[in-house]
C-alpha cells in the first residue's frame, strides 16, 4: 500500500513539475554575479524536445521531470533558454574543473584553432607536448619513467590500462572494487559493479569484485582496523577463481557508486596482494584526480605507500573537452611494443591547450586548498542539516567531490530513492544542479566546478534545507492518503 501511495504522490509530483508550478518563495537568493547571457534566440524549447524524443537513442535519459535546456555557461553557472541562473554543482557529471567558459580556456581554444585543430602522435605536437611536460610533473618521482598515452576518455583510458595490465602479466583477471565504476566501453564495463550499469551480456573478460570497503555500508566493518578482513576476504576470492591476476583497478572515492570513500589502508594493502599474486596496480584517477579533493592531487596520495603502476584519467583533465590519457611506469608501458596501437584523436591539439591552460590556472588558483575549504564548509553545513531532517543519513567524500545519502530509516539505512527523484526537482526550481547516484539513486552527488564560492555553498545549504522540507512534506502527504 505504501508502495502505491508513493507512486501516487510521485505522479502529483512530476505533474506539477511539467507544469512548471511556481517557483518556491525564497528567503535569499543565489550570490550575485556580473555576467548576463544574451537572449536565447534559437529554435523553440518544444521544438528541440521534439527532437530529442524522435531521434536521440532512448536510453539518454533526463534528470528532471522537465528537461532542462541549458544555453550558457559561465564559470560556476549554467543559464537555460529563459535566461535563469543555477548554480552547476554537478559539472557535467565530475567534468568541469575550473568553470564554464572560463575567459582564458576561451582563448587557448580559440589560439589553438586559428594555428591547428587536428594532428596525431605520427607528429611532433607543441600543444601536447607542452601539457605532458607540466602535467608529468605531478607523477610519482615528478615523473621519471612515468610514460603519457592520450585518449579521447576515461573508459578509453580504462580500456588500455587493462590492455598494458594484461600484456604485462600475461594474466586474464582483473580484481575490482564491487559497486565500482569505471566506464562504458567493452573492457571498461567488465569491471563495472554498479546497479542499474550492467548490461545483460556474457562478460568479455574475467572480473573479481572484492567487497567494498567503506564507513557507511561496510559489511565486513566500518573502520580501517577492519581492512585486514576486506583484503583477506579479497585474497579467498581470487585465489578460489585463479592463481593469478592481471591487476588491480579502483576508485578511492567512487562516483557513480554512491561517492563511497574507500576505508584508509585498503588500497596500499590491495596493491600488495594483488602484486603477490602476479598483477599490476591501476588508479581509476578519472572522477577523483587533478585536485578535485582537495587535499591531495590524486585520490591515490590519500594513502601513504600507495603508489600505483598506472593511473587512468579523464573528465577533469580537459575541462570538458573530449581527453584522457594513461600515464604507467615505462617498464609496463613497454609490454604492448612489437605491435601498433593508434589512437586518431587522442591528445588533441586543442584539447590538450585547453588542459595545459586549466592546469595551469588549478595550480595558480591554489584550487586544491579552495577545494578543501569548500568541502569542509559543505560537510559541516549537511551534518547540521542531519540534525533537523530524520531522512539525510550520511554525508561524506572530500574537497569538491562529496556525496549526501538520503534513507528513509537511519538505523536500516532504507534507501529513499523516490524521495531524491523529487528533491532533484526541488533544488532545481531553487537554482541549484546535483546528481544522483549510489546503486539505488538515493545519494545526491556534489562534483562542480572547482570556482564554486563559500557564498554559493551557503545558497546551497539553505536551498537543501528548503527542499528536503518540501520532499519530507510530499513523502508525508503520500503516507497520509
Amino acid at each position: 500500500k505504501l508502495q502505491f501511495l508513493y507512486l501516487i504522490a510521485f505522479i502529483s509530483h512530476r505533474s506539477d513539475t511539467m507544469l512548471r508550478r511556481a517557483a518556491p518563495t525564497l528567503r535569499c537568493e543565489l550570490p550575485p554575479f556580473e555576467y548576463t547571457p544574451p537572449p536565447y534566440t534559437g529554435p523553440s524549447y518544444d521544438q528541440l524536445q521534439a527532437v530529442r524524443s524522435e531521434h536521440l537513442h532512448p536510453i539518454a535519459k533526463h534528470l528532471y521531470a522537465k528537461p532542462l535546456l541549458v544555453t550558457h555557461g559561465k564559470m560556476q553557472y549554467l543559464y537555460d533558454h529563459e535566461g535563469r541562473r543555477y548554480l552547476d554543482m554537478f559539472g557535467g557529471v565530475s567534468t568541469m574543473s575550473v568553470g564554464h567558459a572560463h575567459p582564458r580556456l576561451v582563448e587557448a581554444a580559440r589560439e589553438q584553432m586559428a594555428r591547428v585543430n587536428h594532428l596525431t602522435v605520427l607528429y611532433s605536437d607543441q600543444a601536447m607536448l607542452e601539457f605532458t611536460e607540466r602535467l608529468v610533473k605531478h607523477l610519482p618521482g615528478g615523473g621519471k619513467d612515468w610514460v603519457v598515452w592520450y585518449t579521447n576518455s576515461g573508459s578509453e583510458s580504462t580500456d588500455f590500462a587493462y590492455l598494458l595490465a594484461r600484456a604485462h602479466t600475461r594474466n586474464h583477471h582483473m580484481v575490482t572494487v564491487r559497486n565500482g565504476y569505471h566506464g562504458m566501453s567493452d573492457g571498461a564495463r567488465n569491471m563495472v559493479s554498479t546497479k542499474g550499469w550492467k548490461h545483460p551480456l556474457a562478460p568479455s573478460a574475467p572480473t573479481i569484485r572484492g567487497v567494498l570497503p567503506n564507513a557507511y555500508r561496510g559489511l565486513l566493518g566500518t573502520s580501517p582496523e577492519d581492512v585486514p578482513q576486506y583484503i583477506a576476504e579479497l585474497k579467498d576470492q581470487i585465489l578460489c577463481e585463479t592463481p593469478g591476476v592481471c591487476g588491480f583497478i579502483a576508485e578511492r572515492i567512487q562516483g557513480i557508486g554512491g561517492l563511497y570513500p574507500l576505508l584508509d589502508g585498503y588500497i596500499p594493502q590491495a596493491y600488495e596482494l594483488v602484486r603477490s599474486l602476479g598483477g599490476i596496480a591501476i588508479a581509476d584517477e578519472v572522477q577523483c584526480g587533478f585536485g578535485r579533493l582537495g587535499h591531495t592531487f590524486w585520490g591515490f596520495e590519500l594513502d601513504d605507500g600507495a603508489i600505483p603502476d598506472v593511473i587512468s584519467c579523464g573528465k577533469s583533465i580537459g575541462n570538458g573537452l573530449p581527453l584522457g590519457c594513461v600515464m604507467a611506469k615505462r617498464e609496463v608501458a613497454e609490454s604492448i611494443m612489437g605491435t601498433s596501437f593508434f589512437n586518431t584523436f587522442g591528445g588533441n591539439p586543442v584539447s590538450c591547450a585547453v588542459a595545459n591552460e586549466a592546469l595551469k590556472i588549478i595550480e595558480e588558483e591554489n584550487y586544491m586548498a579552495h577545494n578543501a575549504a569548500i568541502g569542509e564548509q559543505v560537510v559541516a553545513g549537511v551534518k547540521k542539516l542531519m540534525e533537523k531532517h530524520e531522512i539525510i543519513g550520511d554525508v561524506r567524500g572530500l574537497g569538491f567531490m562529496l556525496g549526501v545519502e538520503f534513507v528513509r530509516d537511519r538505523e536500516a539505512k532504507t534507501p529513499a530513492a523516490q524521495e531524491v527523484v523529487w528533491l532533484l526537482d526541488e533544488l532545481r526550481d531553487r537554482g541549484i544542479l546535483v546528481g544522483k547516484g549510489g546503486p539505488e539513486g538515493n545519494v545526491l552527488r556534489l562534483q562542480g566546478p572547482y570556482c564554486m564560492t563559500a557564498a554559493d555553498a551557503e545558497y546551497f545549504l539553505y536551498a537543501l534545507d528548503e527542499s528536503v522540507t518540501a520532499v519530507c512534506n510530499t513523502a508525508a502527504k503520500a503516507k497520509v492518503a
